[in-house]
C-alpha cells in the first residue's frame, strides 16, 4: 500500500508512504538463536532490569540480550515473534548495512517475497562467504521468518535514475547517510527497491514496534559449490 504523504518528507524529493506487508520475508542463518526472553516479559522496564543481572554473571559483563538502550521503551515488539524480532535492533551489524553504519543501530531487512528474500539474502551470504571462509563448498541452513509490517516509511521505489547514490550495489555511504536522517528525525524505516531481483521490493524497518508479528515458517538450506547456488527446502511430508 503506499499513501503519499508530501507533508512528511523526511528528505528533500523523496516522499514517505504507509506501508503494509501483512506477510513480509526475512532469511537469516539458523545459527542466530532466538532470544526467547523477549517474549516473557510485558514491560520493557522488566527487560533492563533483568538484563543488567544477566550482565553481572556474563563473561566481560556483556548483556546476553544486546543493547537495549538503542530501543526506546515505546518502540518495542513485545509478546509472539519478539524472540525473532528483537535481537536484530539490539545486535547491530558490526560491518554496517546499506541503511546503518556500522555498530550504530539495527534494521530489521525484509522483502514482499520469499523469491525477492532468497536473492538478497543469498547475495550477502555467499558475499560473507567469499570474503571470510574461503570455502570452495559450503551449506548453510536458512531459517524463513514472516512478519506482519506496517510503518509510514521513506519510499525509494521507482526512483532509482533519481537517487542512483542510494542505490550503488557496494558502496552505502550515501544510503547511510538517509538511513541516520530518517531514523533520527523519528522515521520508521526506508523502502526500496530490490538490487538483487527486478521487480522486488525490501524494506528496512528501523523501529520493532512496526513489526505487528514475525513467525517462523521453517527453514531452507543454502547450497554452494564453488560455481552455482542451490536452494532447497526440506519434505514437507514426515514418514
Amino acid at each position: 500500500m503506499r499513501s503519499s504523504d508530501p507533508a512528511r518528507d523526511s528528505s528533500p524529493g523523496i516522499p514517505t508512504s504507509l506501508l503494509y506487508w501483512p506477510e513480509a520475508v526475512r532469511i537469516v542463518s539458523a545459527l542466530l538463536p532466538p532470544i526467547m526472553e523477549f517474549e516473557r516479559v510485558a514491560d520493557p522496564d522488566d527487560m533492563v532490569a533483568f538484563a543488567e543481572l544477566a550482565a553481572l554473571s556474563s563473561a566481560g559483563g556483556v548483556s546476553p540480550f544486546g543493547n537495549l538502550s538503542l530501543v526506546p521503551n515505546e518502540m518495542w515488539m513485545l509478546g509472539e515473534g519478539a524472540r525473532f524480532a528483537m535481537p536484530t535492533f539490539t545486535f547491530p551489524s558490526d560491518e554496517g548495512s546499506r541503511f546503518a553504519p556500522p555498530g550504530a543501530y539495527g534494521v530489521f531487512y525484509a522483502s514482499h517475497d520469499r523469491e525477492t528474500a532468497i536473492a538478497e539474502s543469498s547475495y550477502h551470504f555467499l558475499r560473507r562467504q567469499k570474503e571470510y571462509t574461503m570455502q570452495v563448498k559450503v551449506e548453510a541452513d536458512m531459517r524463513v521468518l514472516v512478519a506482519n509490517i506496517e510503518a509510514t516509511v521513506t519510499d525509494l521505489r521507482g526512483r532509482r535514475a533519481t537517487f542512483p547514490a542510494l542505490y550503488d550495489l557496494r558502496d552505502y555511504e550515501s544510503a547511510q547517510a538517509l538511513g541516520v536522517k530518517t531514523r533520527a528525525t523519528g522515521g520508521s524505516g526506508i523502502a526500496y527497491d530490490s538490487v538483487r531481483r527486478a521487480a522486488g521490493e525490501c524494506v528496512a524497518v528501523f523501529h520493532p514496534v512496526c513489526i505487528r508479528s514475525c513467525i517462523d515458517v521453517g527453514t531452507i538450506t543454502y547450497e554452494w559449490d564453488g560455481r552455482h547456488l542451490n536452494v532447497t527446502s526440506p519434505p514437507t511430508s514426515g514418514r
